[in-house]
């Protein structure tokens, strides 16, 4: 990895504007919002990390919003982003206001993965664990973190929530991914759900 070159790219036309060199960090998976003018990413050392969503308008480049934080997804409408940081979830606006999902010490009992994105504009699927162990796939309000309920797979599917891995479409589908693991390369599968009729 001492050899990997990094580009800066402009994301209003996707053109490499310059050559980056990052030392002593690693940078995590970019983000794009729906209309491509906002852009999440975060350095990560292995001991801190510094989440980052930057914005273009009029190809005029900004950072609205940082955190501790790994940028994970934009909603639909992109209003709002979501932030996992060590079993915690944030969500916030690009105006520069978030909202902790355990702020009020709820979730005490839970952890949370990096598995969590936007169903749709007005709700957050998360990846949870309590105490017991067992994932469960929880919905929650956007705009406050409420609680709205948890999926419940069909029975054929027992296994399905023991997927830390789900990405929103935005138009209330996700997918789960379970990874094939050592020596079972056969074991992997990527499904697609709805929470539509």
């Amino acid at each position: 990895m001492d050899d990997a070159e990094r580009w800066v790219v402009r994301m209003s036309d996707w053109q490499i504007t310059d050559r980056a060199e990052f030392r002593y960090r690693g940078i995590t998976d970019i983000i794009a919002s729906p209309d491509r003018n906002r852009l999440g990413f975060a350095y990560f050392d292995g001991h801190a990390v510094d989440g980052i969503w930057t914005a273009w308008d009029d190809n005029v480049e900004s950072t609205p919003v940082r955190g501790r934080w790994f940028p994970m997804d934009v909603s639909p409408d992109g209003r709002h982003w979501l932030g996992g940081a060590w079993h915690d979830i944030v969500v916030g606006n690009f105006a520069g206001s978030e909202i902790r999902l355990n702020e009020d010490g709820q979730w005490d009992h839970w952890d949370f993965t990096p598995g969590a994105c936007f169903l749709n504009p007005e709700q957050v699927l998360v990846v949870g664990r309590h105490d017991d162990k067992k994932n469960r796939h929880l919905l929650f309000r956007t705009d406050t973190l409420e609680p709205i309920g948890r999926i419940a797979y069909p029975a054929q599917f027992p296994d399905e929530q023991d997927s830390g891995f789900v990405r929103g479409h935005g138009d209330d589908t996700w997918l789960t991914m379970h990874i094939p693991g050592y020596g079972r390369p056969d074991e992997g599968r990527l499904r697609r759900w709805t929470s539509g009729p």
